[in-house]
């Protein structure tokens, strides 16, 4: 019963999701050497705790208010709301403004905004939306550094590095959501099968550019066993038809990923 429970928290209400875009954060302040104030990652999870229930929610901002009783999920959205305007309001820097750019690719990503066409509407462009706004996201907070020359060369290949992987991640979703997918995507043009193996193709170069660019053989490691441990999972996608399994599995993956780069260098 508990993990019944449980398991509605985390994916229906999103939590899991909102835990996964914290890891991102952790995961390049590890690998930047840098620490950065918590209220980057309170603003971080209940922005992204509030975006997904609000997508989950209503296909329409005018939907969400439609709605005759203010339920669980109504509730949720607006509380994170309001922590993430005290959170933004608290952060110290001024980098915090290029959060707005994240949020409105987000809100265009679902929504039509100002008479625009929200962004899923166009063929092909799902997966690079998400894996740009996720990365934007986590970029955002170490923008007030100034970095050396070597390490804003590492900083840019984390970049690079990190798209290719949330390319990689978001290509089976195309693939779960290929029949109630209205818009054209990756996974209808190639069909199930050749986008998992574009999916692994991103995998693959994310993997070559950490072998080549890391010098330490324990870091090589690491990113083998992410590679290796993304590829399995990928490999087995036909056997997540639960939704809750995909979330897991698939996003679980950014988990798995922070946890092992984290053990490498504490």
């Amino acid at each position: 019963m508990i993990l019944k429970v449980l398991n509605i928290y985390l994916i229906r209400y999103n939590f899991f999701i909102a835990f996964c875009s914290i890891c991102v954060l952790f995961y390049f302040s590890i690998l930047t050497e840098n620490k950065i104030s918590p209220f980057y990652y309170l603003f971080t999870f209940f922005g992204t705790l509030a975006l997904y229930n609000l997508f989950r929610l209503s296909p329409s901002f005018s939907g969400l208010f439609k709605k005759q009783s203010m339920g669980f999920s109504h509730e949720l959205i607006f509380v994170s709301l309001i922590i993430c305007a005290i959170s933004f309001f608290l952060i110290p820097s001024n980098t915090k403004y290029f959060y707005l750019i994240p949020i409105f690719l987000s809100s265009l990503y679902q929504f039509s905004i100002f008479g625009l066409k929200n962004l899923r509407t166009f063929p092909y462009f799902k997966i690079m939306i998400i894996a740009f706004v996720w990365v934007l996201m986590a970029l955002i907070p170490f923008l007030e550094y100034k970095f050396t020359q070597e390490k804003l060369h590492n900083f840019y290949f984390l970049t690079l590095t990190q798209f290719l992987f949330f390319l990689s991640l978001a290509i089976p979703f195309d693939v779960f959501d290929e029949q109630k997918d209205e818009i054209k995507t990756l996974a209808k043009m190639l069909g199930a099968k050749k986008a998992i193996y574009l999916s692994l193709f991103f995998l693959l170069i994310y993997l070559v550019l950490h072998l080549i660019e890391n010098s330490s053989f324990q870091e090589k490691i690491a990113y083998s066993t992410i590679t290796l441990t993304s590829f399995v999972t990928l490999m087995n996608y036909k056997r997540m038809k639960a939704i809750a399994s995909q979330y897991y599995f698939i996003d679980g993956l950014i988990v798995v990923q922070t946890a092992i780069i984290f053990l490498v260098h504490k």
